[in-house]
């Protein structure tokens, strides 16, 4: 986890997983956690010209 932050019901953050970067909103009352990736590192699938 790189952050956390506490907004009344909610705790909102980012986190590193493998190979991407999430955010995340947990909502206490809903009891509902929802992740969006920010960043997702891929292998190339092209290979170079030279």
């Amino acid at each position: 986890m790189l952050t956390a932050e506490v907004h009344g019901t909610e705790v909102r953050g980012l986190a590193l997983c493998p190979g991407r970067v999430v955010r995340f909103v947990m909502d206490e009352q809903l009891q509902r956690l929802q992740v969006a990736d920010l960043l997702r590192l891929t292998k190339a699938s092209r290979k170079p010209a030279a």
